[in-house]
């Protein structure tokens, strides 16, 4: 199983060769590989190893001038059944697909209560109330309210979370990190991330991916406050340290908890979406969400 997530912050000659990822001379078996991070523009790499990579599965992030993540290569037609997967997604009956959405937004929202139990702050109870109450379909717009209360709770009463600062500096590399795996795993599938269960922006080919990201969500925001958020100091538009940003990529190995098993955030995201695609298959809500766990690297033996 592949559990490597390779960070590559300085100019580095990147290639492929007798399925082992080379890194100027230190080499990784391609197998051990779940994600590759290129955060310095004038490494090199070739179109060989980009093609390697989609084969063997691995998600390859790109960043900007501002060394964030701007895009990720994924692989396509991976899966057997493709076609058969789209028609199960186009096929899936609006009563299916709220039931399924309201198992999202209450494990969101138990992840945020849960969150807040961990970093020591008030109202985890009155989230927890809040979660208990979503409806199908969440018609009454709790994961918003929820989503109001919860970062006020953690950060503070003058948090914005659209303003420039560390902090969502932070919290958006965070996201985009474990964005980029499951948009990975969901091509992986078989499915068109496009095609969302709540998310249906017409701009958003990815609405599926953004569906699945939102029990993660927690997960980044409880690494930023422990991590970061004493880091954040009176020039609200400090930018990252290379040192964050890799402690930030490292959350894909960080454990939650799902189906009574502890499994990297990687791992999770393949049983997340395994259990949607049961779901589809079924006609049943089936899905399961992972749980926070507070904040655990994962051992391996």
């Amino acid at each position: 199983m592949a559990y490597k997530n390779v960070f590559i912050g300085t100019e580095r000659r990147i290639r492929v060769a007798h399925n082992q990822l080379f890194v100027d001379e230190t080499s990784i078996p391609l197998e051990d590989v779940n994600s590759v991070m290129i955060e310095n523009r004038q490494c090199s790499i070739s179109s060989y190893a980009l093609s390697e990579f989609s084969k063997n599965g691995i998600a390859t992030y790109v960043c900007d001038e501002k060394h964030l993540p701007a895009g990720v290569l994924v692989p396509i037609n991976r899966h057997s059944r493709y076609l058969e997967h789209i028609d199960l997604q186009l096929d899936a009956s609006k009563p299916l697909l709220k039931r399924i959405w309201q198992t999202i937004v209450v494990g969101k929202i138990t992840n945020q209560a849960l969150c807040l139990q961990y970093a020591g702050k008030d109202n985890s109870d009155r989230l927890q109330l809040m979660a208990s109450r979503v409806q199908s379909g969440d018609k009454a717009n709790t994961e918003a309210r929820a989503a109001a209360l919860y970062f006020r709770s953690l950060f503070g009463g003058d948090f914005v979370r659209r303003e420039d600062s560390l902090i969502n500096a932070a919290l958006n590399y965070g996201y985009s990190i474990i964005r980029g795996n499951i948009a990975r795993s969901t091509t992986s599938y078989g499915f068109e991330p496009c095609l969302g269960i709540n998310h249906s922006s017409n701009l958003n080919q990815f609405n599926l991916v953004d569906d699945f990201i939102e029990c993660y969500r927690p997960l980044v925001d409880l690494f930023v406050f422990t991590h970061f958020a004493e880091e954040n100091t009176e020039d609200m538009a400090e930018e990252l340290s290379p040192d964050m940003k890799k402690r930030l990529f490292s959350l894909l190995n960080y454990d939650v908890s799902i189906n009574d098993g502890l499994y990297t955030v990687s791992s999770s995201i393949n049983l997340f979406i395994s259990s949607y695609l049961r779901s589809l298959m079924k006609k049943e809500n089936a899905v399961q969400v992972p749980r926070l766990i507070g904040l655990r690297e994962h051992r391996y033996e």
